[in-house]
């Protein structure tokens, strides 16, 4: 599908500023375990690495349609004011990538973690949160927060867990846009 205006200025953004992601990221990937609502606020469904599933949605999203550019990749054009969301797979998991386009856009997006009985979400010891099973066991982990402005300098972005809702926070302060940030979240294997 060929998209045009902002959508594909928010995949070039998002292709841009992954260049810089943390070292040990995964690309993007084929993965057919990952299912994508049709929406921003439907969101996006995954294993963990023992076979349960979660969810993760998009509080307060709007209800876009989602623009598919290629089966790894889809824009949701405007799901926040000046802000799209690109969601990405990856061959272990998904990003849900905010491109946020200029100061108007909202500095704090949450994200509701839908989570089978038994699991819970805790801090990892890398700064991001992992899904626990009982006992402990990680089988789910959202990597730390990161961010990149449209220079490709460091934007602070900070996690915070209310309940099983992901609470990402983009500083946007001194920033040139479009601005990118992105909860990444894989099952581990092995």
């Amino acid at each position: 599908m060929t998209i045009g205006g902002r959508a594909a200025g928010a995949v070039d953004a998002v292709d841009a500023a992954l260049r810089f992601r943390p070292k040990g990221e995964p690309d993007e990937g084929a993965n057919p375990d990952i299912v994508w609502g049709s929406t921003a606020a439907a969101g996006v469904s995954a294993p963990t690495a023992d076979g349960a599933r979660i969810r993760v949605k998009l509080a307060g999203a709007g209800n876009p349609p989602a623009r598919v550019v290629r089966p790894t990749l889809r824009v949701f054009p405007d799901a926040f004011p000046a802000t799209d969301v690109v969601g990405q797979s990856t061959p272990g998991g998904f990003r849900l990538i905010t491109v946020s386009h200029s100061a108007e856009a909202p500095s704090e997006f949450r994200f509701p973690v839908v989570l089978p009985p038994a699991l819970s979400l805790a801090l990892s010891g890398a700064g991001g949160f992992d899904i626990l099973r009982p006992g402990g066991a990680a089988v789910g982990r959202f990597w730390a927060a990161w961010g990149r402005d449209a220079g490709g300098r460091p934007v602070r972005v900070t996690y915070a867990l209310s309940g099983t809702d992901l609470i990402m926070t983009v500083d946007l302060a001194e920033a040139s846009f479009p601005v990118v940030a992105d909860p990444l979240y894989t099952a581990p294997t092995g």
